[in-house]
């Protein structure tokens, strides 16, 4: 990521270089970032990812808020508790979740004035 331009031999969406990538984005977006709300799904592998991003969140010196919220109404749930933990940003580290649930994750994070990193470009808003 450092050297754009190169070839690439392998990829992993959770790997510790992309999340650092995604967290510094998200430090150039919101600076002074210093508590962020981490939403997932449970998908395999889970824990692992968690770990990950908690502890590159931590050497950043930023509080992560993990909130798991698999359906509609644990969305609703998560978005008013990261409002009253009074996270900065929110980071969608969840795998591609259906059109419904994303347009929702969309919804809430625009409402709440937050800005988001998502983990994939579904989640990009699509032009008319």
């Amino acid at each position: 990521m450092g050297q754009p331009g190169g070839n690439a031999t392998g990829l992993s969406l959770t790997s510790s270089e992309v999340i650092t990538e995604r967290l510094e984005l998200l430090r150039d977006v919101v600076p002074g970032l210093h508590r962020l709300a981490v939403i997932v799904r449970h998908d395999p592998g889970l824990d692992q990812k968690l770990q990950d991003i908690g502890s590159e969140a931590q050497r950043r010196g930023l509080e992560a808020l993990m909130v798991e919220a698999a359906t509609g109404r644990a969305l609703e749930l998560a978005f008013t508790r990261l409002r009253s933990e009074r996270c900065e940003a929110i980071y969608v580290a969840s795998g591609p979740l259906g059109p419904a649930k994303r347009a929702r994750i969309i919804a809430l994070a625009a409402d709440a004035r937050l800005p988001a990193m998502y983990s994939f470009a579904s989640f990009r808003p699509r032009g008319d």
